[in-house]
């Protein structure tokens, strides 16, 4: 029993000290790779750029969805300069106004600040299923960084549901995720088996007052236009595959 009971804490200690080396190894894995991202990019911070452009075409009372004579010119994914939901736009409208553009450089070290802070809370556990995922993933996290995109501070909104996941408030927080990028509304589903019917609430109350800020921010037309002009990518992305599939 008693070498058992050694071999068993022998093995937890290995497991330990592999889970913190692999945690150290990590760290500078991801700055590397955010660094190669960044220098192989033909658009530093890409998506801090395309946020950028579209709070300036707001600023300048342009369409969201449509680039007009006089607007930054940016990558279209299938004729869309923007496939997020407008209230991305709207909270950068402020960025845009700082000079020379700088309000992307702010945006992106933040969002570097965000993910690391993330990663050194994740770390923290010293779990070796954690230190493995962090490894692996070293390289698309890198990637996220040298972006620019809202991703990093998605991720801490989703830890802060998880941590509080039964609070009421954390819906709110849901809400306002899934304003931004679409993808987090499946965390409501998640709220729903929790049965926490407070948060739902909060996700609700949440949706409809950015609703709010993105009619005031964009114009009415802008909560529609997302669905218009995401489908028409999606359609055109979709004949551009098409001769790649096979026939049946």
């Amino acid at each position: 029993m008693i070498a058992d009971f050694r071999g068993r804490l022998e093995s937890g200690g290995r497991r330990a000290w592999l889970a913190r080396l692999l945690a150290i190894a990590s760290v500078p894995f991801v700055a590397v790779a955010a660094v190669s991202s960044a220098l192989g990019s033909t658009i530093p911070a890409s998506d801090a750029y395309t946020y950028l452009a579209a709070a300036e075409r707001l600023n300048a009372g342009h369409s969201l969805y449509a680039l007009t004579a006089g607007d930054r010119a940016v990558s279209l994914y299938g004729g869309v300069p923007l496939v997020s939901p407008p209230l991305i736009a709207v909270l950068w409208r402020p960025l845009a106004a700082l000079p020379e553009g700088s309000g992307r450089w702010l945006w992106t070290a933040a969002q570097i600040v965000v993910i690391f802070a993330c990663l050194a809370w994740l770390l923290r556990s010293q779990r070796l299923g954690v230190s493995v995922a962090t490894y692996l993933l070293a390289m698309p996290i890198g990637f996220e960084m040298a972006v620019g995109n809202m991703n990093g501070f998605l991720t801490a909104g989703a830890i802060l549901v998880w941590w509080y996941r039964r609070e009421w408030w954390v819906g709110a927080i849901v809400g306002v995720m899934a304003s931004l990028k679409v993808l987090p509304v499946i965390l409501v589903f998640w709220l729903v088996g929790q049965r926490n019917w407070r948060a739902v609430g909060a996700f609700v109350a949440a949706v409809a007052a950015c609703a709010v800020v993105a009619v005031v921010g964009a114009g009415p037309s802008s909560l529609h236009g997302p669905c218009g002009e995401c489908y028409r990518a999606g359609a055109t992305i979709n004949k551009m595959h098409r001769p790649m599939l096979p026939a049946r």
